[in-house]
């Protein structure tokens, strides 16, 4: 815990109620993980596969890995435009060893739709989605059938402001002209509007809420904002802190670093890709942190001059990561500073680059002491540290990262994911 190890199986911190055997066993497992996660080619220890049904083909598919009660599941979003519009949000259960997993929640409705997954765990609600209205989701586990088993907790009725994320009971919304909104489900009276300074854009690609504070990743910026206003009368605010990127952002990943220690604020890992003049983004992947500021003082207001966060991120590393002409490629940073990516590095697996894929990652981050105020900078090799797999075609679309369990999702083409465990 000290070294802020992943433990697969353990939830929370506390250790009360659990046996030397149970210590043992999850000490074990964590050590394994550890040792696998961090070679060269780690492994897997199990596969699954989820493969679309029929009405399901052809169709751009997303997923989030979930955890509710120490079980591990895969949330997956699916839109067809054609030949009939078609939104499905799916809930899988991952908690087998060889059968395929099984669909234990399912929403399908022939419109288009949208969706977020809830970033705080533990909350009632589970995701929001977004058809005419947006609704806050349950799961209940136990239902018999799947297409019952989401069941609506809260509404916001009939809005033409567009999802954009949840976390807990505050869920962030986007207006026709890209200005963003926070409220609150449980008060609905509750409204604030994020209000950007300056020519920043108004693209939002992340966004982050950490205790009273909510960190807005755009196009060519980051701004953070209080939301302690939130449940007062004010219908406005205004960013604290303001920093622009070198170079217009192409892609993305954020997550708060996960730590055994509770804490109110957390410092928060970056993955990030710029963009070029070509057609294609920079062949680079560039980790920043965004360290906690050491002069906050908790005891007193924030304000502009009193950001528990520091206005400028810090380059952690860079890892060489090249992208081909109308390829596909994605990223995702877990909770434990683990990147893992989607590229078209594979010349020195076929001899060519002419097509091919290869997934790899690195672990940036590992430790609360490393978190700490740092000058570091680490140039990682055109490699990355570890290559879980690759394949000599070009069929992988997006990746997804449950850090302390040890598990990487894997999207294909044709719809399929393929789930690989590393414990």
């Amino acid at each position: 815990m000290q070294q802020n190890m992943a433990i697969p199986g353990l939830s929370s911190s506390s250790l009360e109620g659990l046996s030397v055997a149970d210590l043992e066993n999850l000490a074990r497992k964590s050590l394994r993980l550890h040792r696998n996660w961090t070679s060269l080619s780690p492994l897997p220890s199990n596969k699954l596969t989820i493969r679309p049904s029929s009405q399901h083909d052809r169709v751009f598919r997303t997923f989030e890995f979930l955890r509710v009660e120490n079980r591990s599941y895969l949330l997956t979003f699916t839109i067809r435009r054609a030949p009939e519009p078609l939104f499905s949000l799916q809930c899988w259960d991952l908690n087998v060893s060889e059968t395929p997993p099984t669909c234990v929640a399912d929403r399908t409705v022939a419109s288009y739709g949208l969706f977020a997954i809830n970033r705080q765990r533990g909350s009632r609600g589970v995701v929001a989605i977004q058809l005419l209205d947006i609704e806050l989701l349950q799961i209940n586990f136990s239902a018999q059938d799947p297409a019952s088993a989401f069941r609506t907790i809260a509404k916001i009725p009939e809005t033409k402001h567009r999802l954009v994320a949840l976390h807990g009971s505050l869920i962030v919304t986007q207006d026709e002209q890209e200005n963003l909104h926070i409220s609150d489900l449980s008060k609905p009276e509750a409204q604030l509007e994020l209000h950007r300074r300056g020519k920043i854009s108004q693209k939002t690609l992340e966004v982050v809420i950490q205790g009273e504070l909510i960190i807005i990743v755009r196009l060519d910026g980051l701004e953070i904002f209080s939301i302690s206003n939130l449940w007062s009368k004010e219908e406005t605010t205004y960013p604290l802190v303001q920093h622009i990127w070198q170079w217009s952002l192409d892609s993305v990943s954020v997550a708060p670093q996960a730590s055994w220690t509770p804490r109110k604020y957390a410092p928060i890992n970056i993955l990030l890709r710029f963009g070029s003049l070509l057609p294609w983004p920079v062949n680079l992947i560039h980790q920043f942190i965004l360290h906690l500021n050491p002069s906050y003082d908790n005891t007193k207001p924030i304000a502009s001059g009193n950001v528990p966060y520091e206005i400028v991120p810090t380059l952690r590393c860079q890892i060489g990561s090249p992208v081909r002409l109308f390829s596909n490629y994605h990223m995702a940073i877990g909770s434990r500073g683990t990147a893992v990516w989607i590229d078209n590095h594979t010349e020195d697996y076929f001899g060519h680059g002419e097509c091919g894929q290869r997934l790899a990652g690195t672990l940036l981050a590992t430790s609360d002491h490393q978190d700490m105020h740092e000058d570091y900078y680490e140039a990682e090799s055109s490699m990355g540290s570890t290559v879980f797999e690759y394949c000599e075609s070009d069929e992988w679309t997006r990746v997804a990262i449950d850090n302390n369990e040890g598990m990487i999702a894997v999207g294909h083409l044709d719809g399929t994911i393929v789930v690989r465990e590393y414990t």
